[in-house]
């Protein structure tokens, strides 16, 4: 214990201070993950790039926001229990302040043409640091030929089909297997999770979580006029069920339009 109380005293300011920057002045998920890659891997030297592949890997098979999952893994690797909690809440309060702050101007003033025109010239430029910070950080997680095609086959499957990310990643992780390891453990696997996805596919609607149908099926009132309960509900089955920041943003947008279309078909 008195080591990683040691390791904590060490390291707790750098902590803070490395993530209270990153989550002031970077954006975007996956584009974050690869400034957290240059500044903390390459810069900062915290750990091997193997090790960091490793927590990437492991926080995209996990539900809820990747980049601030990935910020207590690094947090944690750097000072411990400790230090993942203070990488946590120091990464993701910059973000709340300012989009709290964002979010009150845009209230009252978001009608304004002038203010619809700055959104309009931010959009490009943070698409623009997305993808550079994305294609780094493919540079430093896609090192093969196998491995390039397994990303561009994955890309297309969630792309063109209607499989989904999370049988991807699993499937995803069949293959990898399957290169990297046993054969034959890697094929019986993805066989298995296409066999569990057909079922729950084509197993009818009693198969399908509650989490993704409560909403859409409940009454009208608590939709139009919903409490906090509510609320807190619905963005603790969205974190909850839901992988990647910009997949948790689409499911928000299909759910409230589903809420939408049935709100009007009962009004009706």
């Amino acid at each position: 214990m008195s080591d990683k109380h040691a390791v904590f005293r060490q390291h707790w300011r750098e902590v803070i201070g490395i993530f209270l920057k990153l989550g002031a002045l970077s954006y975007g998920g996956p584009a974050l993950m690869g400034i957290m890659q240059m500044e903390v891997q390459e810069k900062r030297a915290w750990m091997t790039r193997e090790r960091f592949l490793d927590g990437l890997a492991l926080v995209n098979t996990l539900p809820g926001p990747g980049a601030t999952q990935l910020g207590i893994f690094l947090g944690y690797t750097r000072a411990g229990w400790w230090g993942g909690m203070l990488a946590g809440v120091c990464f993701i309060f910059p973000a709340f302040c300012i989009m709290l702050s964002l979010t009150v101007i845009y209230h009252y003033y978001g009608i304004l043409p002038s203010i619809r025109h700055v959104f309009y010239g931010l959009s490009p430029v943070v698409v623009g640091i997305f993808a550079m910070s994305l294609f780094r950080l493919g540079r430093s997680a896609v090192r093969d030929r196998q491995q390039v095609l397994l990303a561009i086959g994955a890309a297309l499957v969630v792309g063109l089909t209607p499989l989904g990310i999370i049988p991807t990643l699993l499937l995803a992780s069949a293959v990898g297997i399957a290169l990297y390891g046993s054969r034959t453990r890697g094929m019986v696997s993805a066989l298995v999770i296409m066999a569990l996805y057909s079922v729950h596919h084509w197993g009818g609607a009693w198969l399908m979580l509650p989490a993704f149908t409560a909403t859409a099926v409940g009454p009208t009132v608590s939709v139009l006029s919903p409490g906090l309960w509510d609320i807190g509900l619905f963005f603790l089955k969205v974190g909850a069920f839901s992988y990647g920041g910009g997949l948790a943003i689409l499911l928000m947008r299909l759910v409230g339009r589903s809420v939408s279309m049935s709100s009007t078909t009962t009004s009706c």
